[in-house]
């Protein structure tokens, strides 16, 4: 289950699917050796259970409020419709962990969903869904396959219902495109309340990169990236990485 689960004590990846379906120009995958624009049948899975039975055997798997940051999906897009209900299972199961769980997706979250999703009002806190947007103008052309961002954004509405911790979640930057958007994500911030983390990007590394989820990779950062987060905090709070966005979590 190795290529599934990547991580260390404070934070693991889980993925269901190795695989995207989408097409966003940016994307990272193919430089891990998964493919984007991906058919069905190329993609390798795994069951929500083999997944749960794995990490409960894990050494670096700390359980508890206060133990290892769950992040679902960053070698796959996780709710995808192929994928949504292996998703929900798997998320159901990490519940009962009580850890923290982060979910990232460039697909719209209808209410149905959220409510198969069986998190008490106490734990509602313990889940935060970052919904990915990189452009809104630009979208058709950056990020081929996804959810159109007006539809994806609508999750925020669902959160905001449930007591979720909803976060918007513009990573990568894309250079001269993502800056032209600013005051849209302003927008968004301030209607639905909604922190913000603005993300470097990823690059292929020469030798052992410095990236959370692959050696293969490392952060790289742009000029736009500070100017965009400069600009966000006029409208809300801003955060560096998803894991600090979560982390500021644990303590509500």
């Amino acid at each position: 289950m190795n290529d599934y689960i990547y991580g260390d004590a404070r934070r693991l990846f889980l993925n269901t699917e190795l695989g995207c379906r989408s097409g966003c120009s940016y994307c990272y995958l193919p430089q891990v050796g998964l493919k984007i624009n991906a058919e069905s049948s190329d993609i390798k899975r795994a069951s929500a259970g083999q997944i749960l039975d794995a990490i409960k055997s894990d050494p670096r798997f700390v359980a508890g409020k206060n133990g290892t940051l769950l992040s679902v999906g960053c070698f796959s897009e996780c709710w995808d419709t192929e994928v949504r209900s292996n998703s929900i299972s798997l998320i159901n199961g990490l519940l009962e962990f009580e850890n923290p769980i982060q979910l990232a997706t460039k697909r719209e979250i209808k209410l149905k969903d959220f409510e198969k999703i069986k998190i008490s009002p106490a734990r509602a806190g313990q889940l935060g869904v970052f919904v990915s947007s990189a452009t809104i103008s630009n979208w058709s052309t950056f990020e081929r396959g996804t959810t159109s961002p007006s539809k994806r954004f609508n999750s925020f509405e669902c959160c905001v219902k449930l007591g979720i911790n909803g976060f918007l979640y513009i990573k990568p930057v894309i250079p001269g495109v993502t800056i032209l958007d600013v005051h849209l994500y302003g927008e968004l911030i301030g209607r639905y309340g909604v922190p913000v983390v603005v993300g470097d990007a990823f690059i292929p590394a020469p030798l052992d990169g410095n990236s959370p989820v692959s050696k293969r990779l490392m952060v790289t950062s742009h000029p736009d990236v500070g100017y965009i987060r400069a600009e966000l905090k006029n409208f809300g709070n801003v955060f560096v990485t998803s894991d600090e966005a979560m982390n500021s979590m644990r303590s509500i």
